[in-house]
């Protein structure tokens, strides 16, 4: 309306072939507005300014195929006889489409000829009738389930600065600084609302996992920590070995805040940037720790190497001591994923364009070179990678399995222009 509001209106009507054929369908609706308030006020240095608002339904599906039927497996026959198996996981026949509803609040603004702008956003979303695996007792036939009751809430504010510090015939700095703050928390799981283990690594099979726990971040890291007398001090068994205690959260796998830096530097035709990664508040499942631990390759073990390690007035073996501190003080295999990185720089020329006026094709060329994952200007972590993970699947984020860390890379490029 008279270029100042605008309200957009979206419907999509989804079907899914993984689901029942009587509930495998769904309409999302979704609606926007924008104010455009800048020409309502005078505020010499705003160049522009828009309010806008969105609420939105999406929808999804389950994670694999074949959840919602019982299948039969067939197997190696035995003395001749054809054999076969049931599944183990209990099928859902009333699974439907997952709902996943957002709103969110938003604000641009530019100044000084475009040369400061923001984009700050507030969004709040949460998911309903969540498709997720629950834990059952051997007893029923099954050891799992697929249930449709998961729910999860994410809160997070995103703000992106982007500015032209210094800008003159020869010379430009142009720099861009985005943050994003998420908070979430697990509403709820299984019918009884009990944390469901999503993944592990071989290292601590079983004896430490990441979970949905409601409640809590999620996933979360559950462990196992020291267990200790009235006193506060750490209990030792009678040989002076880490006795396991309580299975504690560590804290979820996702960051709380997240974002990068970059900067561009223009001089006549040469170029240079550079851009700054940061990652804050999440924790990983390290395997490196736990054998490094185990196989008194860790810098800890050195304590009590050569006389043993003596607790209260009970003494240990430095081997002894260890491997028993790693097998059932798994908590001592969790770390902080904090880092700051290095992730990318590069050095570039844009030859004149003068040079190539009487060329019949080109018409522009440019030569770079750049670097990926140059280095950690911070990490908490001191023996792996924090950015080390068996996968993107939210099942293994956060586990780290003795991965090698990131490669560092660097390559060449050459840009031609046609005419």
């Amino acid at each position: 309306y008279n270029d100042i509001l605008t309200l957009t209106t979206t419907g999509r009507y989804d079907v899914y072939s993984t689901l029942p054929t009587n509930n495998n369908s769904i309409f999302s609706p979704s609606v926007a507005a924008a104010f455009v308030f800048d020409q309502l006020i005078d505020v010499p240095a705003l160049d522009f300014g828009k309010f806008r608002a969105s609420y939105a339904v999406t929808s999804g599906e389950p994670f694999d195929a074949y959840q919602s039927t019982f299948y039969y497996n067939s197997a190696n026959s035995y003395s001749g006889v054809p054999a076969g198996s049931s599944p183990t996981s209990l099928p859902n026949l009333n699974l439907k489409p997952f709902t996943t509803s957002e709103v969110e609040f938003g604000v641009d603004l530019s100044f000084f000829n475009n040369r400061l702008g923001f984009d700050i956003a507030y969004y709040q979303k949460e998911t309903h009738n969540e498709i997720m695996r629950a834990g059952y007792s051997i007893t029923s036939g099954f050891n799992s389930a697929v249930v449709a009751t998961g729910s999860t809430s994410n809160k997070g504010l995103e703000v992106l600065v982007t500015g032209v510090p210094i800008q003159t015939e020869n010379f430009t700095w142009k720099s861009s600084f985005n943050l994003s703050n998420v908070k979430n928390k697990i509403l709820s799981t299984d019918p009884n609302n009990n944390p469901v283990n999503l993944g592990q690594n071989r290292a601590t099979l079983g004896n430490a996992v990441t979970a949905y726990v409601v409640g809590e971040a999620g996933p979360q890291i559950r462990a196992y920590d020291y267990a200790y007398n009235a006193d506060g001090s750490i209990k030792v068994s009678e040989a002076g070995l880490p006795v396991r205690g309580n299975l504690i959260n560590m804290g979820s796998v996702l960051p709380t805040l997240y974002g990068g830096w970059n900067n561009d530097f223009i001089y006549k035709g040469v170029m240079f940037s550079f851009l700054i990664d940061y990652n804050y508040g999440n924790k990983v499942l390290s395997a490196t720790e736990f054998y490094s631990t185990f196989r008194g390759l860790n810098q800890v073990t050195l304590d009590g190497r050569e006389s043993g390690v003596t607790t209260g007035n009970v003494t240990a073996t430095a081997e002894r001591y260890y491997q028993a501190l790693a097998q059932n003080v798994t908590s001592t295999s969790v770390v902080d994923g904090d880092f700051i990185k290095l992730r990318q720089l590069t050095l570039g020329y844009s030859f004149p364009s003068k040079w190539f006026g009487n060329t019949p094709v080109l018409k522009g060329l440019s030569v770079s070179l750049v670097g990926r994952n140059i280095g950690f200007l911070m990490r908490k972590a001191k023996n792996i990678d924090p950015e080390a993970s068996f996968g993107s699947n939210i099942n293994y984020t956060g586990i780290e399995g003795q991965n090698l860390p990131s490669t560092r890379s660097f390559g060449f490029n050459l840009n031609f222009k046609l005419n």
